[in-house]
């Protein structure tokens, strides 16, 4: 059984509509900004799998930090390892940086508008997956001079 799960750091709850979602990302877009952004969990049988970041600056848009969760066995016993993806939506405005919160930086070609970035959040609430529509590089690929959060 799949759960949707929003956490904005004040409330957490489980997604069951689309729309209660899109306006309170993309039609109240200034107030989500005042809190920064929020965390989307995808759950898959109890078993969080996959993770979406939706950071919120408010004069530069939305980034996504897309993270998927292996279980696998070693030596010393179960272990989860991560993958980090990043949604891309500028690659020539990597390598300049804004303070997106007290000395946190984020490369300006991270951030969407936050209607484009909803295609991103829409097929994550569908399949816990990354839509076609938007660029992603791996976290690792980020420029020297860029950053993400």
């Amino acid at each position: 059984m799949k759960k949707l799960m929003f956490d904005d750091g004040e409330n957490c709850f489980e997604v069951t509509e689309e729309e209660m979602l899109y306006n309170k990302i993309v039609g109240n877009f200034y107030e989500f900004c005042k809190d920064g952004g929020a965390l989307l969990s995808y759950w898959e049988d109890d078993i969080k799998t996959r993770l979406l970041r939706i950071g919120a600056v408010e004069n530069y848009g939305v980034c996504l930090t897309h993270d998927i969760y292996y279980k696998k066995m070693s030596r010393i016993g179960e272990i989860t390892t991560e993958h980090t993806h990043l949604a891309v939506y500028d690659k020539t405005k990597l390598e300049e940086v804004i303070d997106v919160y007290d000395e946190i930086y984020a490369s300006v070609g991270l951030f969407f508008p936050p209607e484009i970035a909803w295609k991103g959040i829409k097929e994550f609430m569908i399949s816990g997956g990354m839509t076609l529509d938007i660029e992603w590089i791996l976290a690792e690929s980020i420029p020297e001079k860029g950053n993400w959060c």
